[in-house]
């Protein structure tokens, strides 16, 4: 009886911890998200077209063009933001031609 009151006992605290843990990603993926769209909402005025910035893991934080796509089948470039923070600063008007 003892071994099943510890299982038990271990399933519960391990329940907690994943619930725990599982709210700090959503609360994380949260701020990352704000956080992101207001970069957005600060870089859009020096691109003609509509942006989105991203993160994504292989490639870390990236601006994405929406409406700089030449065909249906290719995907929008994807400017790693680094990149477009520097060019902004000696090109301001680049993007927006």
């Amino acid at each position: 009886m003892l071994n099943i009151s510890i299982l038990l006992n271990n399933i519960n605290m391990n329940k907690k911890i994943y619930n725990t843990l599982k709210k700090k990603c959503i609360n994380a993926e949260s701020r990352l998200n704000l956080a992101t769209e207001s970069l957005a909402e600060k870089l859009q005025p020096y691109f003609k077209d509509e942006i989105d910035v991203l993160y994504q893991p292989s490639d870390g934080f990236v601006v994405l063009v929406l409406n700089d796509v030449p065909s249906h089948e290719e995907a929008p470039p994807n400017l790693p933001i680094d990149e477009v923070f520097k060019t902004i600063t000696d090109k301001p008007d680049f993007y927006l031609s």
